[in-house]
């Protein structure tokens, strides 16, 4: 049904990462999406219009064009409905099927979809139910409705695994609402794995800067700090940590006196994350990308489970300016938006915006790891038995994207710290069985002085065992895989000085 009303500003819709990884301006640019487990996103304002030589079906207007495509996975009907916090007005069209995403680019430009009547049997010829408000669409088109409602309803029926088909998403009201977008019938699934989701990688931080990860530490060595991304600004073929960028588009003719603060709570409370003022940037996690009058302001390793909020502030008070709130979990277009908006700043001097954090959750996990959050950890091998140990970086957005990569790292028993001037003990050590077979007890409860580590060497001196001690029972250890010859050990405290020492025979 036609809408009789004249728009002078126009709604784009605009998709996050848990449903789409951009947002497809032009057919050409279409972007992925999975419905398998719905999405929501802000919706922000546009004068766009869609590209001509399309064929649009029932939409009498196209404006602020958002285009997407999904790939069927398992075969059937599949329902779609769309709905939107504020209760405006959306629009769509749906085109298909196609063999492959690069068939349907292909007929960007070309699409064929006319309006046709609703039959009396209440069903279009191709199966998707109609009625005398929401007629059917021949040609390319499968669904469209172009209908003065806040709740859509797409039909796809009898789906094909493997078929392409392409979304068109418009908004009519002009007013910002947050958009839901739901599979909510049918038996048909979608392919998730084609939305392109980022890489893992962690690093060591250093004073120096960031560092590959070990692939050897010292047992004597400092603790050492593991961060997700290599840097301030996520890069294109970024690493994931929870990260948002706010991007701030103003004509105001004196950018001079223009600032941005980040706050880590609503309403421009707690701690100050970072500033931004005209030749002046502060804040360890700020990176500025000066474009005109534009510039992006990136926090980083943020806990994904908190609020933030940002002041914007105008001294002259004069001009518009626009933001958006970046999402740089799956990569860094402008098109992931966590919230968007547009304030005049006539005659009022700041603006307070309040938004959460990207969702998601990024952890390291190990022996030896103590997980501090937001995208970055401690490896500490003190009171680790040398060996090899993996540490494991893992993020999961919560709905489509997750990955996880692990690293090896030996912890080394630093030998040369071995200090012999303390007077030896070794009549107060015993170790037996000697020989021994698959086990031996280490009883060191003797020792007037505590011991820490028993060290096994073999007999060219590489460290074959170390083990900690227990000094008030004794200790046993499972040595069964050891070779058949002769060893030799010592016990040391925890200064790592040579208690005592002896020989071994398997």
């Amino acid at each position: 049904m036609k809408k009789y009303a004249f728009l002078f500003v126009f709604i784009i819709v605009l998709i996050t990462p848990s449903l789409l990884s951009a947002q497809g301006a032009t057919c050409a640019e279409m972007e992925p999406f999975c419905t398998d487990t719905g999405a929501s996103f802000p919706m922000s304002t546009n004068n766009i219009l869609a590209e001509p030589g399309n064929q649009y079906g029932c939409l009498g207007t196209q404006p602020n064009p958002a285009w997407y495509y999904l790939e069927i996975e398992e075969p059937g009907y599949l329902e779609i409905t769309m709905t939107n916090s504020n209760n405006v007005d959306v629009d769509f069209i749906v085109y298909g099927p196609f063999a492959d995403v690069q068939t349907a680019q292909e007929r960007c430009g070309s699409f064929e979809a006319q309006e046709t009547n609703c039959p009396f049997s209440g069903v279009c010829p191709n199966g998707v139910p109609c009625s005398g408000f929401d007629g059917c669409v021949n040609g390319d088109g499968v669904d469209c409705s172009y209908n003065p409602q806040s709740t859509e309803v797409a039909d796809i029926p009898n789906a094909q695994t493997g078929e392409v088909y392409v979304f068109l998403i418009t908004n009519f009201s002009g007013q910002a609402s947050e958009m839901f977008v739901n599979k909510t019938g049918g038996m048909a699934t979608t392919n998730c794995s084609i939305i392109e989701c980022r890489e893992v990688r962690f690093l060591q931080n250093t004073p120096d800067g960031l560092v590959p990860f070990p692939e050897n530490i010292l047992t004597t060595a400092p603790p050492i700090q593991l961060i997700a991304t290599p840097g301030n600004i996520p890069e294109i073929d970024g690493y994931i940590t929870p990260a948002f960028g706010i991007y701030i588009a103003t004509d105001s003719t004196t950018a001079s006196e223009n600032s941005l603060e980040i706050y880590n709570e609503s309403n421009g409370e707690g701690e100050l994350l970072a500033y931004w003022g005209y030749n002046d940037m502060g804040g360890a996690y700020l990176g500025e990308i000066p474009d005109n009058s534009d510039f992006i302001a990136f926090s980083e390793y943020v806990d994904p489970t908190a609020s933030y909020s940002f002041i914007w502030c105008d001294a002259a008070q004069t001009g518009v300016f626009q933001y958006k709130i970046i999402d740089y979990a799956l990569n860094d277009s402008l098109a992931n938006i966590l919230a968007a908006g547009e304030f005049d700043n006539n005659n009022q001097n700041c603006f307070t915006v309040n938004f959460d954090a990207p969702g998601g959750v990024a952890t390291f996990t190990g022996e030896g790891v103590s997980d501090t959050g937001a995208g970055q950890a401690i490896f500490d091998p003190s009171g680790l038995e040398p060996g090899i140990y993996e540490v494991t970086y893992s993020w999961d957005d919560g709905d489509n994207c997750s990955d996880s990569i692990a690293y090896m790292i030996e912890v080394v028993f630093d030998s040369t710290e071995v200090n012999i001037n303390q007077p030896l003990h070794d009549d107060s050590i015993e170790v037996f069985p000697n020989p021994f077979n698959d086990k031996i007890t280490i009883d060191v409860s003797q020792l007037p002085i505590r011991a820490e580590r028993f060290v096994l060497y073999d007999i060219n001196g590489r460290i074959i065992k170390a083990f900690i001690l227990n000094n008030s029972l004794s200790n046993q250890y499972d040595v069964n895989e050891l070779n058949a010859g002769l060893y030799f050990y010592e016990v040391l405290n925890e200064k790592n000085e040579l208690l005592g020492k002896g020989k071994l025979l398997k």
